[in-house]
């Protein structure tokens, strides 16, 4: 659904199914329903709906969808809404020159969580690292002559990670972390 002019809708929704298949390249078996109920569990989900994504108009609009159910949503650039199952954007970072990442980024965290049943906690209380390390490493990915590649020292927030403990020498210890 966008509020958003065709042309943005359209950039959008193509980047979304660029996504879905740099996804299954990267993380297939999470793509692809089990053979055997075995392998999966009693929660097992084969047939997939519709992925439902949201491109605002504008930030003010983003902003006053989500405020009441997201009163943080002003330090985000994109969200996936898990309680909704809804993608969130707003158009100017659809336009932005980093919008592949931020689409990637949130649409890595529709697919996973809808593409096989989950709990609606998943990274509440724990795993919190493990979704978003999933989500940073897709933002990451470049075309190739063969499909995608994802990840590398020099890829999506790894420069800036690099700056900051080499450079700056911010560093947690993981006791602290």
């Amino acid at each position: 659904t966008a509020t958003a002019p065709l042309a943005a809708a359209a950039d959008v929704a193509a980047t979304l199914e660029e996504t879905h298949t740099i996804w299954r390249q990267v993380l297939g078996p999470l793509a692809t329903p089990p053979r055997d109920r075995r392998q999966a569990g009693r929660r097992s989900r084969t047939n997939l709906e519709p992925f439902v994504a949201v491109l605002c108009v504008d930030r003010q609009q983003y902003l006053a969808e989500l405020e009441p159910h997201e009163p943080a949503i002003g330090m985000t650039q994109g969200i996936y809404r898990a309680a909704t199952r809804t993608l969130w954007l707003p158009q100017a970072v659809a336009d932005a020159p980093a919008a592949r990442a931020t689409i990637r980024h949130e649409a890595t965290h529709q697919l996973c969580a809808e593409s096989r049943a989950t709990s609606p906690l998943a990274g509440e209380a724990n795993g919190f690292w493990a979704i978003e390390a999933v989500a940073c490493y897709l933002e990451s990915a470049a075309p190739a002559t063969w499909g995608w590649t994802v990840g590398g020292p020099d890829a999506g927030r790894m420069p800036a990670a690099r700056r900051l403990l080499v450079e700056d020498g911010f560093h947690v210890p993981l006791e602290e972390l």
